[in-house]
């Protein structure tokens, strides 16, 4: 088949100039292009998504990008000497920490508007003091709603920083000397940037959305700017691995990992916990907030592996047990979270330390609590926990509460940035509702008034 030269298309969508992007590749004479936007998505409209259909398209070897793995002229594919599998998904694990930091930038955002607008806003009157409003805050039930989504942020945000300092460092040694990559630690990041992606999307998306539900009927509005923090956090269930498709990378390493270690290869200090994978299960208290989620994800990891064991492969165990799967990835994913949240509290001043560990009790007490019937089933974590756990959490509540407002202002976040009428720093909530009323002050169409107001009063008047 004859092939022209290299040449580079130029791909407009010149009508509404929406996207622009640049394809190299070699032409055939039976050549057909064909190219357009997608949709609209339900946030995130700023980028712009596409598609290109090609028909008979040649990519020349030169073009290919073949440093881990070649593709010889008779078609054979093979790794490179010497490649590390692992470098070829180091951009991915650099996204999917990117994410994780993103989720919590936007949980964030939503747990400000959620607090400022709750605290604010009166509403009822007080059981004590009949004469007088309460503050929406002042609720129980609605510091049970948005205070642990400030945890949550606090606790996605310390973790974040951890790891994305990881890839910083990574990066450089890539750049530099890639052969000084040490494989293990890589792979591990690859599982851990899974299973945090999987965590923290979860916990953003559905945070979110109790943060709009926790404002009422202007939390539904367009200008209180929690839908558009909903519809842009969805992307992160979907992009760069779905969850539940992405959790089998975790589980996947997870059990080779497993099989390394007890072969008695020599594994990195975050492995360490390995180590108690085949031995008795310690006793455990309410308040043993990290050794609950640590034996929690080890129980679980223990289980699957001796159910892996039982397959001719761990992708076929995987495969054929793909919800229990996802639950050992979501559950290490809040280990890591829990596990790097202590390590950023207990590095701090005394003066900052005891209400940043009320905001981890509190992340802690709040998962617990959801997932009570993982611990007391995997960990023995006895039934008068549910009793001890309540307490503690609206003790927790309590001590949170005076510094909600303070505690939001810390993740600095701008009234620009928030493009919210109800999270405003300033706290005029009600005149920025009215002006934003305001330019919406006719719901008329054009030629409404003149053509078809007429028109429904004269059908009106009929006797028809």
């Amino acid at each position: 088949m004859s092939i022209s030269s290299i040449f580079a298309i130029h791909l407009n969508d010149v009508a509404r100039m929406r996207w622009r992007d640049v394809w190299i590749f070699q032409r055939v004479y039976s050549f057909s292009l064909f190219s357009s936007s997608t949709t609209d998505k339900l946030a995130f409209n700023t980028v712009d998504n596409g598609y290109l259909k090609l028909d008979r398209v040649r990519i020349p070897r030169a073009n290919m990008a073949m440093k881990f793995s070649t593709v010889a002229r008779d078609g054979t594919y093979s790794r490179a000497d010497g490649a590390k599998r692992e470098l070829s998904y180091f951009t991915m694990l650099q996204m999917r920490f990117h994410m994780v930091h993103g989720s919590a930038k936007t949980l964030s955002k939503a747990a400000t508007i959620a607090v400022r607008y709750s605290a604010i806003r009166l509403q009822g009157l007080s059981a004590t003091a009949p004469h007088g409003e309460v503050r929406v805050l002042d609720y129980q039930s609605q510091q049970h709603r948005v205070l642990p989504r400030v945890a949550e942020s606090f606790a996605i945000f310390a973790t974040s920083h951890v790891y994305n300092a990881f890839c910083t460092q990574a990066t450089a040694m890539v750049d530099t000397s890639p052969d000084s990559i040490d494989a293990t630690s890589l792979a591990m990041a690859h599982a851990i940037s899974c299973a945090l992606k999987v965590a923290a999307s979860e916990l953003c998306t559905r945070g979110i959305e109790i943060c709009r539900r926790a404002c009422g009927g202007h939390g539904y509005l367009q200008s209180s700017g929690l839908p558009e923090l909903g519809g842009f956090a969805a992307q992160f269930v979907t992009a760069e691995g779905e969850n539940y498709v992405i959790s089998q990378q975790t589980t996947r390493t997870l059990l080779k990992l497993v099989g390394a270690y007890r072969m008695g290869v020599a594994l990195p200090p975050s492995l360490e916990i390995f180590h108690a994978l085949d031995g008795p299960l310690p006793k455990l208290s309410a308040t043993d907030y990290e050794a609950l989620f640590r034996y929690r994800f080890l129980s679980l990891l223990h289980q699957f592996d001796a159910t892996a064991a039982a397959y001719p492969s761990p992708d076929v165990a995987i495969q054929t047990n793909l919800i229990e799967s996802h639950h050992l990835a979501l559950c290490y994913g809040k280990y890591v979270l829990v596990h790097e949240f202590a390590a950023a509290v207990e590095s701090l001043s005394r003066a900052t330390k005891p209400i940043a560990v009320a905001l981890f009790e509190l992340f802690c007490v709040t998962q617990l609590q959801e997932d009570l019937g993982d611990f007391m089933a995997l960990v023995q974590l006895p039934t008068s926990a549910r009793a001890s756990l309540h307490a503690r959490l609206t003790h927790l509540l309590d001590a949170v509460r005076p510094h909600a407002v303070a505690l939001v202002d810390a993740f600095d976040h701008s009234d620009v940035s928030l493009n919210s009428t109800l999270g405003r720093a300033d706290g005029n909530v009600y005149d920025a509702l009215m002006q934003s009323s305001l330019l919406y002050a006719s719901d008329a169409v054009p030629g409404f008034t003149e053509y078809l107001q007429p028109l429904r009063r004269l059908h009106a008047s009929s006797r028809l």
